[in-house]
């Protein structure tokens, strides 16, 4: 009995050991990546780094001089791809977060080496494709960095801007598949879903403005027959004019004056 109750008592402090360390982790990754984050987006070619000795001013990047540094390595090499790598971090935090390690935990070594591959031609893509379709704006080495003239202008080079847009495209998408289990089929199946909803939604949206349309038009045609029902009943008749009777005086004076007028005409 102690030894059961010792070992389930050990279970439970495991457990809890377990939940404490995953959730710190998944704090850690998280605010990494927000540093991170900011240290890219508030990134000055004015300050001083890893490829530039600065203009003398202050620094001006939000996470001060070490921010200002990783920000100018990470886009020297990959541009503004170099964003994916917060990203990456935030998606790594939600999921140890959510408990869902095994999303992050691989079977094996070859397994974990497949899908580091995966984000690295993700990355690479990323950066060819915006080298070859980004403006460089304040970047010393392009939109996409080294890498991105490495492997964007490289193509370009070789199979023409066409050519090197539609390989860049097929890998970014190998990439992503590979690095982050996406099921590229899946996510034609939803598009296709959501565009037939959509489809459907319109169909009926439309059904039900016709009905409406037709009801609105059969009630005015019922009120204007109405209203000329209505006018007719309302519509003042014309009373008969009826002449009174002569009176009983009148007529037998008219008969005495009859009896006094002769027939005939004296000779």
């Amino acid at each position: 009995m102690t030894q059961t109750s010792s070992l389930s008592g050990g279970t439970r402090f495991t457990q809890a050991v377990v939940k404490a360390v995953r959730e710190s982790v998944a704090i850690l990754l998280a605010v990494l990546a927000l540093v991170l984050l900011v240290a890219l987006a508030s990134y000055s070619a004015g300050d001083p780094g890893w490829s530039y000795s600065g203009d003398g001013g202050a620094v001006r990047n939000r996470v001060g001089p070490l921010g200002a540094e990783i920000a100018d390595v990470l886009l020297f090499l990959f541009g503004r791809p170099a964003f994916l790598l917060p990203v990456m971090m935030l998606v790594a935090a939600w999921l140890i977060f959510r408990n869902r390690m095994a999303e992050l935990a691989p079977a094996t070594r070859i397994n974990a080496a497949v899908r580091v591959g995966g984000f690295l031609l993700l990355l690479a893509a990323s950066s060819g494709l915006t080298s070859l379709h980004w403006s460089p704006g304040v970047l010393r080495e392009g939109a996409g960095g080294v890498l991105g003239k490495f492997t964007g202008l490289g193509l370009a080079q070789a199979l023409k801007m066409l050519g090197a847009t539609l390989l860049l495209l097929a890998a970014w998408m190998a990439g992503a598949a590979i690095a982050f289990h996406v099921s590229w089929l899946a996510v034609i199946d939803r598009l296709g879903a959501g565009f037939w909803f959509g489809v459907n939604w319109l169909q009926d949206w439309w059904a039900a403005r016709r009905n409406l349309a037709d009801g609105l038009e059969r009630k005015r045609v019922r009120q204007e027959v109405v209203k000329q029902e209505t006018k007719k009943k309302t519509t003042p008749r014309i009373a008969p004019v009826i002449e009174q009777p002569a009176p009983a005086v009148e007529k037998s004076e008219r008969a005495e004056q009859e009896r006094q007028v002769p027939l005939f005409d004296p000779p």
